[in-house]
């Protein structure tokens, strides 16, 4: 089961602790634009969060401002268009979680 992307804050998606650098990644079914990315972390340690979208055959980084706090991020961007998204994690205590990850298309 996919407990990142469930609607339910209550599940969360876990790394395995073995793991010194997991990533998450979301598939599309075709190419999608978006230009907002929202993380709400589980019960994990502070971890610091890196993004990439995959388009045309190649992970590009997606340079984001983070506009949120603690346990819900959001992240804001130029629009892309990408097939893929992936998360890093980095820099944390112990095992990362996400309880939702979400992608946007923001008008703005």
């Amino acid at each position: 089961m996919d407990f990142a992307n469930d609607d339910n804050f209550r599940s969360n998606w876990s790394s395995n602790p073995t793991v010194q650098t997991p990533w998450y990644e979301l598939t599309f079914e075709r190419a999608v634009p978006c230009n907002m990315i929202v993380l709400t972390s589980g019960n994990s340690s502070a971890t610091n969060y890196s993004f990439q979208y995959y388009a045309s055959g190649k992970w590009n980084d997606i340079k984001a401002n983070n506009e949120g706090e603690k346990k819900v991020n959001i992240y804001r961007f130029d629009r892309i268009w990408c097939e893929k998204i992936r998360v890093t994690m980095r820099q944390f205590d112990k095992a990362p979680e996400i309880a939702e990850l979400g992608v946007f298309n923001e008008k703005r």
